[in-house]
């Protein structure tokens, strides 16, 4: 079974040690590894999830295995669908909405306090974003979307609240079912690389009412982005952006 949390997860349960980790019912744990798995989109939106073929990868019971897909439905990341099981949830525009509406909240507010820019975080923002031009450099753009959102998770992570990294960790794990996938995603990701960076730069420089004015104008773009590909075929999107 799953024991050990790959670093994508360990930057997800940041509020954990690894004692604690450890100490974590079998099928939460299972949770946490599904979870990591849709955030670094090696699990993407519709993708069935069937139980036998989870237990018999970790060596654990169904029963764990269902346990862990119960608990991923009340973080509404998987679905139930009458006769076909379990699959990774996928989400409505109204699902969009929301998400964008949460993360202005949280990121503009981590972002706005001084106090909590500290070079221990500014080290930790760093790490994803040198992360994320290896991975462009090698044309791994689902590695680019992820590193992203471990970018944004490290600007929530300034605010120092463990209940706060745990609500936006199931966040961005809902984030990252609206990506765009396969051949599409280089020019879904190439955007936002520069501006990434570019905040980090802000950041450091306590430039901060330029930090909120370009998070918030990121954002909405995103968010535009995001709606038009359920209004378009992702051929013409992609060709357009």
């Amino acid at each position: 079974m799953p024991t050990s949390l790959s670093s994508a997860a360990a930057l997800q349960t940041a509020v954990l040690d690894k004692d604690e980790l450890a100490s974590l019912p079998a099928f939460q744990r299972t949770a946490i590894e599904l979870r990591d798995r849709i955030i670094s989109g090696r699990l993407q939106a519709g993708q069935p999830l069937a139980e036998q073929e989870l237990a018999s990868e970790w060596g654990i019971s169904r029963n764990t295995v269902r346990e862990a897909l119960r608990f991923l439905h009340g973080e509404g990341l998987v679905e139930y669908r009458h006769n076909h099981g379990v699959s990774v949830r996928c989400l409505s525009r109204q699902d969009v909405r929301d998400i964008y509406r949460t993360r202005r909240y949280i990121e503009l507010m981590a972002v706005q306090l001084p106090e909590t820019i500290t070079h221990y975080h500014l080290d930790r923002l760093r790490q994803p974003l040198d992360l994320s031009a290896q991975a462009a450099a090698s044309d791994d753009w689902q590695a680019v979307g992820t590193y992203s959102l471990r970018f944004h998770q490290c600007l929530v992570h300034m605010l120092g609240s463990a209940r706060l990294d745990a609500f936006f960790t199931v966040l961005v794990a809902q984030q990252r079912l609206l990506f765009a996938s396969g051949q599409y995603e280089s020019a879904f990701q190439q955007p936002w690389l520069e501006r990434d960076r570019r905040l980090w730069q802000l950041l450091s420089e306590q430039r901060l009412a330029e930090v909120a004015q370009m998070l918030m104008t990121y954002l909405e773009e995103s968010e535009r982005q995001i709606m038009d590909t359920f209004a378009a075929p992702r051929e013409r999107l992609f060709q357009a952006l």
